[in-house]
């Protein structure tokens, strides 16, 4: 199955059912896993890019408090719009926020070290924008004294 042919399946499913159950969910994520190439489409509820996350989608964000809509405590329905690219990965660009992983256990940075965006490995460093956000400074690896590796 195409990702246009799922996406035309899903809006047919969504006229006639109006919204998405848990049940419903699970057969929106098992068509999902028949399409070859799913290119831009959410990993978990599937919808194309522009287009405002299912309920019960593990990737939606709350418009309101930021937090994974799974486990937001705010009144009603603000699932974000799914993008074509990860919660957060865009924001971490702009910050020029990556890291790399694979350096062992610690209780504050993980298995991560800061790096530049060209370092090998580099990947958008989503836990320290996390950290940021939940409490607003930029101190995720203050005290960090880990190099990055640069082969």
């Amino acid at each position: 199955m195409t990702p246009e042919d799922f996406v035309h399946w899903l809006r047919g499913y969504l006229s006639v059912s109006g919204s998405l159950s848990t049940d419903a969910l699970k057969d929106v994520r098992e068509k999902l896993s028949q399409v070859s190439d799913r290119g831009k489409l959410c990993p978990d509820c599937g919808v194309p890019p522009e287009t405002t996350h299912l309920g019960g989608c593990d990737v939606a964000h709350c418009t309101v408090c930021s937090r994974q809509c799974l486990t937001c405590e705010c009144e009603g329905d603000h699932s974000d719009v799914w993008t074509g690219e990860w919660p957060g990965v865009v924001e971490c660009r702009i910050r020029g926020w990556y890291c790399q992983d694979g350096f062992g256990p610690h209780p504050q940075f993980g298995s991560f070290c800061p790096c530049p965006q060209d370092a090998p490995g580099a990947m958008e460093d989503l836990n320290r924008l996390a950290y940021f956000k939940s409490r607003g400074k930029d101190e995720k690896y203050t005290g960090c004294t880990r190099e990055y590796r640069k082969e």
